[in-house]
């Protein structure tokens, strides 16, 4: 349900962006300037992103104890994803964008207080978090263009906006008892796209976790690093 209101609303967003009189327009009109807005503003993107999970513990309590040397990674993993971005028309330097993309999560897990029982177990805990996840990312950006070259050829634009990541995959049978991790979390995400000529974007992002991915007492923060490529799907199709 609400994806669908986050949907609607984009759409009745990107059309008054567009200044498209779909009011005063018949049935096939209507699907002829739809088919104009998607071939003139989306783009294809994908690429890779590297993925770390900090878990604190606090005070949860579980029947179940994990020998942390083998789960204990304190490192970004690599995964990758793959979506489709709408982009408003460039208001002298600013424009905006829309952002749904499914991402496959791979995540190094960091316990930041797991517990000791010396000489016998040096880490465990009594929470397992995920490692690999299927997400759906729904994204909105500001970009401002930096005026650091000739703009005629290339951009450099830098972005920022939030982030709705949903939880597509399921929990282990563990973490299901407790059902531990939430289906949605939220993020903001920053960073540099650099556009060759509307030929092809290139870009760095942060996401920047704004909420627990998991709930009370535990909290986790997943926090990822995208590069990637996007391209016209006019240029492709």
């Amino acid at each position: 349900m609400l994806h669908k209101c986050l949907f609607s609303f984009l759409l009745l967003l990107i059309c008054c962006c567009e200044n498209q009189a779909f009011a005063q327009s018949n049935d096939e009109q209507k699907k002829e300037k739809i088919i104009h807005l998607f071939k003139k503003r989306v783009y294809l993107i994908t690429g890779m992103n590297f993925n770390k999970q900090t878990i604190t513990l606090n005070d949860y309590s579980s029947r179940f104890n994990y020998e942390l040397n083998d789960y204990q990674k304190n490192l970004y993993k690599p995964a990758y994803f793959l979506g489709i971005r709408w982009e408003s028309k460039a208001i002298h330097s600013h424009k905006f964008a829309f952002t749904a993309m499914l991402s496959k999560i791979s995540t190094g897990n960091n316990y930041e207080d797991a517990n000791k029982l010396p000489p016998f177990v040096t880490n465990y805990s009594k929470f397992l978090a995920e490692d690999q996840f299927l997400m759906l990312n729904l994204s909105a950006y500001y970009k401002q263009l930096i005026p650091i070259s000739d703009t005629s050829r290339y951009k450099l634009y830098f972005t920022i906006g939030p982030s709705l990541n949903t939880r597509l995959s399921e929990q282990s049978p563990d973490n299901l008892i407790n059902h531990n991790y939430r289906r949605h979390y939220i993020s903001g995400d920053g960073g540099l796209e650099f556009n060759n000529h509307s030929f092809y974007t290139l870009f760095l992002h942060y996401k920047l976790p704004l909420s627990s991915f998991t709930k009370e007492p535990i909290h986790s923060n997943l926090n990822s690093i995208q590069m990637g490529a996007m391209v016209k799907l006019n240029d492709i199709f």
